[in-house]
């Protein structure tokens, strides 16, 4: 019996290589969000922790160098955490461009494995047809020479 072949599977595999690479780069926006958002909660964590200490000088004997440190501790952090959140936007940002582009990929795969599929159809339905007309054709020599 005769073989299919798809003449555009080089695309097709070239494509699904590509949706590969989009996949994956994906993941690694994601996981670099994921660190990113850990590490803004743990500067959270250490700007609460500090106004505890903050409020802990202000009790009994006021020690201002210690609250001065304190504060700019607490500035400090802040700092931090607001480059932290405008890091995370960008990575937002590139998260959804991937996003797009994976889908893009997909679509373009999507498109290689319908044509693909039809043409397969297609070739099934004349191979039926080629085997329909052989079996004809022996029926035919069968009953020519009787």
């Amino acid at each position: 019996m005769a073989r299919f072949r798809f003449k555009l599977d080089p695309l097709l595999k070239h494509r699904r290589r590509l949706e590969g690479e989009r996949q994956r780069a994906l993941a690694a926006l994601e996981r670099q969000r994921l660190a990113i958002e850990d590490r803004i909660r743990a500067m959270q964590q250490r700007i609460s922790d500090n106004k505890a200490e903050l409020s802990r000088c202000l009790v009994g004997k006021v020690d201002t160098a210690a609250i001065r440190s304190q504060a700019a501790m607490c500035m400090q952090l802040d700092a931090q955490t607001v480059r932290l959140v405008v890091t995370l936007a960008e990575v937002y940002r590139r998260i959804e461009r991937a996003r797009a582009d994976l889908l893009e990929a997909r679509t373009h795969v999507k498109a290689i494995e319908r044509l693909r599929e039809r043409r397969h159809e297609q070739w099934r339905h004349a191979e039926t047809k080629r085997e329909t007309a052989a079996l004809d054709e022996l029926g035919a020599m069968g009953r020519a020479s009787r």
